[in-house]
C-alpha cells in the first residue's frame, strides 16, 4: 500500500529576496511530488523585494498569516493557526522546516508535537552582531542559539558553520547550499557580447563583480579601495546590491568612473554573464550563494580568507584564490593578476560545483531527511 505524500510545511518570516529564500526555492523546485507535498507559510506580509512570484510559479501553495513582528511574538495557538491555513489537523504526516530567527523560535517553542527541522544559514554571533550592533546582535544570537538547542534537528549549510555551532553545544547535520546549474552556467561568447552591449560595457574592458549587500559583514569598502589602488583604465567593478553602507561606498568611490553601483538587482545572471571575475571581501558567511553561483558561471573568484571561502575552494580548487581578510593591498594584487592576465573561466571549478554543490543534490539530501523524520513520527 502506497503512503500518502508527506506534507512539508516551510515556515518563514517572509519570502524577501535573500540568499536563504533562494535556497528554499532550490529545495522546493527539486522535490519529488510523489513523495512530498510542499506548503509555504509566511509569518508577515511580503516586502517590496519579494520572491513570492517565483514560488507561485513553481506551483507551491503559499499561505500567509500576515502578522506584524510583535503579533507573531505574542501569538500562542500556532498549531491551530497553521492547521487552519493547511486545511487539515497537524498530525504525524506533516514535517515542519523552519527558516530564520522568528520561524525557528516559533517552531522550537510552539510546535513540539511535530517532526521539525531548522536550517542555520549563518553563524548568529557573527551575522547579528555585525548587522545590529553588539548589544542587540548578541541578544538575537543568544535567542537563536537557544531555539536551535530546543529543536530536534538542525542543519548547517556548511561544514565550517557546523563546527561553530558544535562549539555552542549543538549537533547539526550538514547539507551544503546548492546552485541552480540550469540558471547559473558559463555564458557563450556571443551571449556575453550581447549582454555587455545591452549594459553599455566595452568588450575590451575587464569586469569584476560583487554581489550582495553593501553591509559591514560584506565589506565593500575594502573592494572599492583596492580598485582605486589599481592603475588600470580598462577595468570596471560592478556592485550589485544595496545596504546601510551604500552612501558611504558612493562617497568612497566618487571620482572613479570604473566603479559602478547597480543597487538592488532582481536578476543577477546577466551581470554575472558580463563579468570576467568575482570578488567577495566578506568577514562572515554560511556557505555563500553568490560565490557558488559565480563559480557555476565559470568566473574566477577572489575571496577573503575566511573558513567558508576556504571550504568553497576545497570543493573547487581551480576556481580562484584567497586574499588576506580586510587587506586592500592583497586584494588589489589579486585583482591585478586577473585584470592583466589571460581571459578565461575558472577551469574545472564550474564542473566541480555542478557535481558537488548542485541544487538538485541539496534538495535530494533534504528529502531523505524529511522522509526519515516522517517515518520516525509514524513509529511513535
Amino acid at each position: 500500500m502506497n503512503r500518502a505524500p508527506v506534507k512539508v510545511l516551510f515556515l518563514v518570516p517572509t519570502l524577501r529576496q535573500t540568499g536563504p529564500t533562494s535556497q528554499l526555492l532550490n529545495i522546493i523546485r527539486h522535490l519529488d511530488l510523489d513523495r512530498f507535498a510542499p506548503v509555504v507559510v509566511t509569518l508577515s506580509p511580503e516586502p517590496q523585494s519579494s520572491m513570492l512570484a517565483s514560488f507561485v510559479n513553481s506551483g507551491v501553495p503559499v499561505r500567509s498569516l500576515a502578522l506584524t513582528r510583535m503579533q507573531s511574538i505574542r501569538r500562542r495557538d500556532w498549531c491551530a493557526d497553521i492547521g487552519r491555513l493547511l486545511g487539515t489537523e497537524l498530525r504525524e504526516r506533516v514535517v515542519v522546516h523552519s527558516h530564520g530567527l522568528r520561524a525557528d523560535v516559533i517552531s522550537a517553542g510552539q510546535l513540539g508535537a511535530l517532526p521539525r527541522v531548522a536550517t542555520a544559514r549563518n553563524y548568529p554571533y557573527d551575522d547579528y552582531v555585525m548587522k545590529y550592533g553588539p548589544f542587540t546582535g548578541r541578544i538575537m544570537a543568544w535567542t537563536h542559539i537557544r531555539a536551535f538547542r530546543r529543536l530536534p534537528t538542525v542543519v548547517a549549510c556548511s561544514s565550517t558553520l557546523a563546527e561553530k555551532l558544535r562549539a555552542r553545544g549543538l549537533s547539526p547535520l550538514v547539507i551544503r547550499n546548492g546552485v541552480d546549474t540550469e540558471r547559473f552556467r558559463p555564458c557563450n561568447p556571443a551571449d556575453r557580447a550581447r549582454t555587455r552591449a545591452e549594459l553599455g560595457i566595452p568588450e575590451d574592458t575587464r569586469v569584476g563583480i560583487c554581489v550582495g549587500g553593501l553591509t559591514v559583514r560584506k565589506d565593500p569598502l575594502t573592494v572599492i579601495r583596492a580598485v582605486k589602488a589599481i592603475d588600470q583604465r580598462n577595468m570596471t567593478m560592478i556592485f550589485a546590491g544595496s545596504g546601510e553602507l551604500e552612501e558611504r561606498c558612493r562617497r568612497e568611490a566618487e571620482g572613479d568612473g570604473r566603479i559602478r553601483f547597480l543597487g538592488h538587482v532582481r536578476e543577477v545572471v546577466p551581470y554575472l554573464a558580463s563579468a570576467d571575475f568575482f570578488v567577495s571581501a566578506a568577514h562572515s558567511e554560511g556557505l555563500p550563494n553568490a560565490v557558488l553561483e559565480a563559480i557555476a558561471c565559470g568566473l574566477p573568484v577572489i575571496l577573503s580568507d575566511i573558513e567558508p571561502h576556504r571550504e568553497v575552494l576545497q570543493l573547487a580548487p581551480q576556481a580562484g584564490e584567497l586574499f588576506r581578510l580586510g587587506s586592500e593591498a592583497d586584494l588589489a594584487k589579486a585583482m591585478l593578476r586577473v585584470v592583466t592576465g589571460p581571459s578565461g573561466g575558472a577551469g574545472d571549478g564550474a564542473e566541480q560545483v555542478r557535481r558537488l554543490i548542485s541544487a538538485e543534490r541539496m534538495s535530494r539530501e533534504y528529502q531523505e531527511l524529511y522522509w526519515e523524520l516522517s517515518a520516525q513520527a509514524l513509529c511513535r
